[in-house]
């Protein structure tokens, strides 16, 4: 469940998409049935916007691949763990810039989405607001 592109510049900087997802088979296996069966009550937004029952989707793939910065999906518990942040409104998007840690997609922003286009729209103008360059 968890994505990792490492082919950019600076390894100073990541991305971290953190999703409302705990780590742990039975957890795992949970939710990928709650995704299939219920997908109007799924709490993951970014999961569902992303993925397939079979997958990660393709043009969101060929997106991910081209991030300006080193990019990691991490599960909830995962992201907690590593930075101790005790974070209660999940999915959200992380920027690490050298040393600092911020949030930079807050749940709700993510919740409003309904494409990967808007997801794309999203992720480009935080990059931006945060000098990366957006994917062309």
């Amino acid at each position: 469940m968890m994505m990792i592109s490492k082919n950019k510049e600076n390894e100073e900087n990541e991305l971290f998409f953190v999703y409302n997802v705990e780590s742990g088979v039975i957890n795992l296996i949970k939710d990928y049935f709650h995704l299939i069966l219920k997908p109007q009550t799924y709490e993951c937004n970014l999961c569902s916007v992303i993925s397939t029952p079979i997958g990660i989707k393709s043009q969101w793939k060929e997106y991910y691949r081209k991030i300006p910065i080193n990019s990691i999906f991490l599960l909830k518990d995962k992201f907690q763990e590593r930075f101790k942040i005790n974070e209660t409104e999940y999915p959200c998007v992380y920027i690490k810039l050298g040393t600092e840690l911020k949030k930079i997609i807050e749940k709700n922003e993510l919740n409003q989405i309904s494409s990967i286009e808007e997801l794309i729209t999203l992720v480009d103008d935080k990059l931006e607001q945060n000098n990366y360059q957006s994917i062309d």
